[in-house]
């Protein structure tokens, strides 16, 4: 699983949160972004978190540890 949190801010100071849940995702956020630095090249693409789980998951993990 490869979910990751990203912070997108604007020169102008908007700012965005953006979840992808798998690397196809992650991809296509790279490809957007280098689209808006074409429109505002001041824009900041950083990662907030990675490795987020969801509760089904967090609980499978609990049960293994066992």
């Amino acid at each position: 699983m490869e979910t990751t949190l990203y912070k997108v801010t604007f020169s102008d100071g908007r700012m965005f949160k953006i979840f992808c849940a798998n690397r196809k995702q992650k991809e296509r956020i790279y490809k957007t972004a280098d689209a808006i630095k074409m429109h505002d090249a001041n824009v900041k693409i950083e990662v907030i978190e990675n490795g987020i789980h969801e509760i089904g998951q967090w609980e499978r993990i609990v049960s293994a540890l066992k």
